[in-house]
């Protein structure tokens, strides 16, 4: 108050106008002030807004890049599968291409077997009838030098007058000596190429036995039974050639005979001239299966259920004589069991045999005759198989033979 009353009336009304012009000045400046607050708020507003959908167009954006992103995953995936399915249908193609090409060259090479294979057969055939014309011209031959020096010709020539000093045993049957043509003609159904034609003179009469041996027999002398199909009358089996060849022996010395088989540790050795039991040789067995017959089987060209154990499904053998026997009286040379021969295996010799058994040598032992398994085929008087000595079989048996005298 003091200074304002000091002031003259004209600086005093300055002031005041100063002042008031101050006043006027701030309050515009507060005006601008919050004219700026009011800018700023809705500047804040619409970068608020700004931000909200730059983070919506954000957000859309990277869906959309992920939904691209997985269409591209699976459009490469279905690429892949296309490519794995191209790739397997070419596979296939390549494969029944080699497939086909493999038919068409397995079709061409069997068409060329079949060709040779006829043409093997009809050379075989010209030169089975020319053999079969040769061998009918030699039998011919020797019938007739046969029938000349009163000599039979073949087997079925030969007496079966039994001789008054022979004493057959009871379960032997006589068969006397003769000639009769071993092996299988070209023509005979399902022959095998072993069984060739040869005549053969078997110049001794010998007992043969008019069964298999049975388990109860094999039982007196070894003391066991080692078959399969257990009955005392069934045929044994289970037995190896050694075995047979052992039992003969010892069935001759007890029944007071001279044993056949001789064993210096290593090999076996036969006294023909011994009395004792021994195997066939394999020309006495189908000499003595024949019975004078030159046909398929004994029974003529065909065999039946009623002839023989063979063709079985029931897997044993049955009671020896059951089924009619041979024109000689010998039961089961067809089937039931297999029967060992003396015989190692060997090729025939084409020239006329006497008294032949077998060669020196070998890998197995004849057997003949067929089991109660086998189709007729292999039941027929010529078929022939062999086995090793130590071989014991289910469908393996034996049958006598001894010399008369």
């Amino acid at each position: 108050m003091e200074l304002n009353s000091l002031l003259p009336e004209t600086e005093k009304k300055q002031l005041a106008q100063e002042w008031e012009t101050l006043r006027q000045e701030q309050e515009k400046l507060e005006k601008e002030r919050q004219k700026l607050q009011e800018t700023r708020v809705k500047m804040q507003h619409v970068q608020a807004q700004w931000k909200q959908k730059m983070s919506h167009e954000l957000t859309h954006i990277q869906q959309e890049r992920t939904d691209i992103e997985e269409q591209h995953t699976q459009q490469l995936e279905i690429l892949k599968e296309k490519k794995i399915q191209l790739e397997k249908e070419h596979q296939q193609f390549i494969d029944e291409k080699a497939r086909a090409r493999a038919a068409l060259d397995h079709e061409r090479e069997a068409f060329k077997a079949e060709q040779r294979r006829r043409s093997a057969d009809k050379k075989r055939l010209i030169v089975g009838i020319i053999v079969f014309l040769l061998v009918t011209l030699i039998n011919i031959l020797v019938l007739i030098m046969n029938t000349v020096s009163s000599k039979p010709a073949n087997s079925r020539e030969v007496s079966r007058d039994i001789p008054e000093n022979i004493n057959v045993p009871s379960s032997m049957v006589w068969v006397p000596a003769g000639t009769f043509i071993m092996g299988s003609p070209w023509f005979e159904m399902r022959r095998h190429s072993d069984e060739t034609q040869h005549q053969v003179s078997i110049t001794r009469d010998f007992f043969i036995g008019k069964y298999e041996v049975t388990q109860q027999e094999w039982q007196t002398y070894m003391s066991n039974n080692p078959s399969d199909s257990h009955g005392s009358t069934f045929p044994v089996e289970n037995i190896s050639w050694y075995e047979a060849i052992a039992y003969c022996n010892m069935r001759s010395s007890d029944e007071g005979l001279k044993p056949v088989y001789i064993s210096d540790g290593e090999t076996i050795i036969a006294d023909w001239e011994a009395n004792g039991y021994r195997l066939p040789t394999e020309a006495e067995w189908e000499y003595a299966c024949r019975a004078g017959t030159t046909t398929t089987f004994s029974t003529g060209k065909t065999i039946s259920s009623r002839h023989a154990r063979f063709n079985s499904n029931r897997g044993q053998t049955v009671s020896v004589g059951t089924f009619e026997p041979n024109a000689w009286g010998i039961f089961d040379m067809h089937g039931n069991v297999w029967e060992w021969c003396w015989d190692w295996y060997g090729s025939y010799e084409r020239d006329e045999q006497v008294n032949p058994s077998g060669p020196d040598s070998g890998r197995g032992r004849v057997a003949r005759g067929g089991s109660y398994g086998n189709y007729a085929q292999l039941v027929r008087s010529a078929n022939r198989a062999s086995f090793s000595a130590t071989s014991r079989l289910k469908t393996l048996g034996f049958r006598l033979v001894r010399l008369t005298s």
